[in-house]
């Protein structure tokens, strides 16, 4: 059966709701007279535009998927890629999220899993244990 994770439901209505504020802030800038004010205004405003643009697609890009073939989709923030789940060589967390070495290629870090609050694992440990199927030594198994 295939799998796919992605950022959790929660964060992705964060990263709209701040392209929201974003979208108001550079509209209320730009209509109050934009060359009127400061350059500062202005870099300001082009600043909350790219803001309303980029948090919303930030939060709904980012996907890990694994199909039946053995086939593995890494969709980053910026990048994507499609490898063989026997070419991942080691899974491990780090400060920008989980990182996946790959035998073949650059390693891939997916923002997706994030060293957050959980209640009986890390989210993370179940793409551990669909790619190598075995359950990480330092996690309780459930």
């Amino acid at each position: 059966m295939a799998r796919a994770w992605s950022i959790r439901r929660w964060v992705k209505g964060a990263a709209v709701a701040g392209g929201l504020l974003c979208a108001f802030a550079a509209v209320a800038l730009f209509l109050e007279g934009g060359s009127s004010h400061s350059p500062g205004d202005f870099t300001y405003g082009v600043v909350a535009a790219i803001g309303a643009i980029g948090l919303p697609c930030l939060g709904w890009r980012p996907r890990i998927q694994i199909r039946n073939d053995g086939t593995l989709h890494l969709r980053g923030l910026l990048s994507s890629r499609r490898t063989r789940t026997s070419n991942v060589t080691d899974m491990y967390m780090t400060g920008f999220g989980l990182r996946l070495e790959m035998a073949d290629a650059k390693p891939f870090t997916s923002v997706v899993f994030q060293a957050t609050m959980y209640l009986r694992y890390p989210r993370y440990v179940e793409v551990v244990h669909a790619i190598t199927g075995r359950w990480p030594d330092d996690v309780p198994h459930p």
